[in-house]
């Protein structure tokens, strides 16, 4: 076989420090999602009332404050896991990555700009 024909996939060893960051950050993300969902469950769904709805959220204002500092967490986790796997396979399809990676992007700024509100 010549050097022309044999196509070999190397891992770019400057970018292999985000593999393991992006690794990691999805393995935490999906423990913070779990988590979310074991602290929503025993809740329940808020009552219909204002006034029964504001005693509930005072009432579990601490679990509140778990669950939207989790999901901002699970925000900031996602630009790793994006990046990293736009490293991943941009070989691909170039273009489709970067279209993919920012979606990505823009639903982290419009998720922790609009999304983190109290339960309606």
């Amino acid at each position: 076989m010549s050097a022309q024909n044999m196509m070999v996939n190397v891992v770019d060893p400057d970018g292999k420090w985000l593999y393991r960051v992006g690794g990691i950050s999805a393995i935490v993300l999906g423990m913070a999602y779990i988590v979310i969902i074991a602290l929503y469950v025993p809740m329940g769904a808020p009552p219909s009332g204002a006034e029964a709805r504001l005693t509930y959220l005072a009432g579990n204002t601490t679990v509140w404050w778990a669950i939207l500092g989790l999901s901002v967490l699970t925000d900031l986790l996602l630009v790793p896991v994006a990046l990293s796997l736009y490293l991943a396979l941009k070989g691909i399809n170039r273009d489709a990555m970067l279209a993919a990676t920012a979606f990505v992007g823009l639903f982290v700024v419009l998720d922790l700009a609009l999304g983190q509100t109290t339960p309606r």
